[in-house]
């Protein structure tokens, strides 16, 4: 972050300060959702950030890292808009953001990383703005959770939606998948280095297959169980209820 920007952030943040108004319980509302930037996160708080659709629109901004990932969700789920770099105010990067924005009108920005990116509430006039409890984030986040994610369902009195209904894998493809690799059933997913004794198939990242290739993902719904690092294949073989070896 430049002096220059770091500069505007501390004098303008007075701009926050005004109280904001209570919002119908029977009003939709619309968010903007800010993703981890970390991949394990991010699965994790699909289901509790989809779980928002029953009361508004969702749309969330992610990095271009987890397109892969995102290209397994429904789209009727909500819109997202990628960025290379994290936004930052008087930034290329932001600005391109900020044209996306300009024609939507938000009830609340939820930021989802910790710490919690201040540019954000820039992008919008959004008065509703929320964060993981950091105390040095104020006024710029005006709402705090305690907790992780999990707290938006108490918040807003919705629901945790099911995680196999979020991401889209299809049977025949899954299979297509496995053919071309040659794998068979039963199928153990490798994403380590420790030997483990399992009679059948395996499928190892970095040596049979990339961890940045889509393929991975349908190979590890198409196997029966998983081996190795608490990343995000771990937390997609729990979601698909793959046995877990350790």
């Amino acid at each position: 972050m430049s002096v220059f920007t770091n500069i505007y952030l501390n004098f303008s943040k007075r701009k926050f300060l005004k109280p904001f108004k209570p919002l119908s319980t029977k009003k939709r509302r619309s968010f903007l959702v800010s993703a981890p930037t970390q991949a394990a996160e991010f699965v994790k708080v699909i289901p509790y950030v989809t779980g928002l659709k029953k009361i508004g629109d969702i749309v969330m901004i992610a990095p271009q890292h987890h397109e892969t990932i995102c290209s397994f969700i429904k789209p009727k789920n909500f819109q997202i808009i990628f960025y290379n770099i994290p936004p930052l105010v008087l930034s290329k990067e932001y600005d391109g953001l900020k044209r996306q924005l300009s024609q939507k009108r938000f009830h609340y920005i939820i930021e989802l990383n910790k710490p919690a990116n201040i540019s954000l509430p820039y992008l919008t006039t959004t008065e509703r703005r929320i964060c993981l409890y950091d105390q040095t984030k104020f006024p710029y986040y005006n709402i705090m959770l305690r907790d992780s994610a999990e707290s938006l369902c108490s918040f807003f009195a919705t629901k945790k939606y099911d995680p196999k209904k979020i991401f889209t894998f299809y049977v025949q493809d899954i299979k297509s998948t496995m053919k071309k690799y040659k794998k068979k059933r039963p199928l153990l997913f490798v994403n380590g280095t420790d030997k483990i004794d399992w009679q059948g198939d395996t499928i190892t990242i970095g040596k049979d297959i990339s961890a940045d290739s889509p393929e991975a993902y349908k190979l590890l719904v198409g196997a029966d169980a998983y081996s190795g690092q608490h990343d995000v294949f771990y937390e997609f073989a729990k979601i698909f209820s793959r046995e877990i070896l350790e």
